[in-house]
Protein backbone atom coordinates (compact mmCIF):
# COMPACT_ATOMS: atom_id res chain seq x y z
CA UNK A 1 0.00 0.00 0.00
CA UNK A 2 1.39 3.40 -0.90
CA UNK A 3 1.55 6.28 1.54
CA UNK A 4 -1.31 8.77 1.49
CA UNK A 5 -0.76 11.70 -0.88
CA UNK A 6 -1.77 15.28 -0.24
CA UNK A 7 -4.25 16.30 -2.93
CA UNK A 8 -5.48 19.85 -3.33
CA UNK A 9 -8.93 20.44 -4.82
CA UNK A 10 -9.37 23.90 -6.29
CA UNK A 11 -12.00 25.79 -8.20
CA UNK A 12 -14.69 23.36 -7.12
CA UNK A 13 -17.90 24.90 -8.41
CA UNK A 14 -21.39 23.52 -7.92
CA UNK A 15 -24.13 24.76 -10.22
CA UNK A 16 -27.50 22.99 -10.12
CA UNK A 17 -25.84 19.72 -9.01
CA UNK A 18 -23.13 19.90 -11.70
CA UNK A 19 -19.61 19.98 -10.23
CA UNK A 20 -16.45 21.12 -12.02
CA UNK A 21 -12.97 21.80 -10.74
CA UNK A 22 -9.34 20.84 -10.75
CA UNK A 23 -7.00 18.82 -8.56
CA UNK A 24 -3.28 18.66 -7.85
CA UNK A 25 -0.96 16.08 -6.30
CA UNK A 26 2.07 18.26 -5.55
CA UNK A 27 4.43 15.38 -4.67
CA UNK A 28 3.93 13.91 -8.14
CA UNK A 29 3.64 17.15 -10.14
CA UNK A 30 0.24 15.89 -11.28
CA UNK A 31 -2.67 18.18 -12.12
CA UNK A 32 -6.03 17.40 -13.65
CA UNK A 33 -9.58 18.49 -14.22
CA UNK A 34 -12.76 16.98 -12.87
CA UNK A 35 -16.48 17.06 -13.45
CA UNK A 36 -19.41 15.32 -11.88
CA UNK A 37 -22.67 15.65 -10.02
CA UNK A 38 -23.76 16.32 -6.47
CA UNK A 39 -27.09 14.86 -5.40
CA UNK A 40 -27.89 15.26 -1.72
CA UNK A 41 -24.71 14.31 0.10
CA UNK A 42 -23.41 12.06 -2.72
CA UNK A 43 -20.68 13.38 -5.05
CA UNK A 44 -19.89 11.35 -8.17
CA UNK A 45 -17.03 12.59 -10.33
CA UNK A 46 -14.57 11.74 -13.08
CA UNK A 47 -11.14 13.32 -13.36
CA UNK A 48 -8.63 13.33 -16.20
CA UNK A 49 -4.90 13.96 -15.84
CA UNK A 50 -1.41 13.30 -17.20
CA UNK A 51 1.11 11.73 -14.83
CA UNK A 52 4.59 13.20 -15.45
CA UNK A 53 6.23 10.30 -13.55
CA UNK A 54 4.77 7.58 -15.79
CA UNK A 55 4.14 9.68 -18.91
CA UNK A 56 0.63 8.20 -19.09
CA UNK A 57 -2.79 9.78 -19.31
CA UNK A 58 -5.05 8.74 -16.45
CA UNK A 59 -8.67 8.76 -15.40
CA UNK A 60 -10.06 8.60 -11.91
CA UNK A 61 -13.70 7.96 -11.01
CA UNK A 62 -15.17 8.22 -7.54
CA UNK A 63 -18.36 8.22 -5.55
CA UNK A 64 -18.06 9.95 -2.21
CA UNK A 65 -20.19 11.11 0.68
CA UNK A 66 -19.98 14.79 1.63
CA UNK A 67 -19.98 15.33 5.39
CA UNK A 68 -21.86 17.92 7.42
CA UNK A 69 -21.24 21.41 6.03
CA UNK A 70 -18.82 20.05 3.45
CA UNK A 71 -16.14 19.47 6.12
CA UNK A 72 -15.33 15.94 4.91
CA UNK A 73 -15.45 13.92 1.71
CA UNK A 74 -14.87 10.15 1.63
CA UNK A 75 -15.64 7.22 -0.61
CA UNK A 76 -14.45 4.67 -3.14
CA UNK A 77 -12.42 5.47 -6.23
CA UNK A 78 -10.88 3.79 -9.25
CA UNK A 79 -7.80 4.96 -11.16
CA UNK A 80 -6.98 3.77 -14.68
CA UNK A 81 -3.46 4.63 -15.86
CA UNK A 82 -0.95 2.98 -18.21
CA UNK A 83 -3.39 0.14 -18.87
CA UNK A 84 -3.74 -0.74 -15.19
CA UNK A 85 -6.81 -0.33 -13.00
CA UNK A 86 -6.37 0.40 -9.31
CA UNK A 87 -9.19 0.46 -6.75
CA UNK A 88 -8.82 2.59 -3.66
CA UNK A 89 -10.46 5.06 -1.36
CA UNK A 90 -10.37 8.81 -0.89
CA UNK A 91 -10.71 10.90 2.23
CA UNK A 92 -10.54 14.69 2.49
CA UNK A 93 -11.12 17.03 5.39
CA UNK A 94 -10.71 20.73 5.83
Amino acid sequence: MSAPRRITLTALAVLLAAVTGSFRVAEMGLTGSMEGTLVGDRLTFRGAYRNPESGCEGVTEATATVGQGGATLSGAMTVVECGQTLAGSLSFRR
